[in-house]
């Protein structure tokens, strides 16, 4: 089935994740309705109605805290 594709940045110095790219994977089958070769006038209860679990990949870990963290510690500590 379909799925939708995640990267991310992972900020071990507060546990926050963010996305950089996002994109989705298409599977090329017939009885899905997310993918590109399905009939857009199909109207089959067969088809696959929903997308596989989501793909997330990590692209850069990091001890540091994510931006919004640094700037709300800055701010507080002004």
């Amino acid at each position: 089935m379909c799925h939708r594709v995640f990267e991310h940045n992972q900020f071990r110095g507060c546990g926050h994740k963010q996305r950089i790219r996002t994109g989705r994977t298409d599977c090329y089958r017939l009885d899905c309705i997310f993918s590109a070769l399905h009939p857009q006038n199909c109207v089959n209860p067969a088809c696959a109605q929903s997308m596989a679990p989501d793909e997330e990949t990590v692209t850069y870990v990091t001890f540091a805290k994510c931006p919004a963290c640094r700037e709300a510690e800055a701010a507080g500590s002004s």
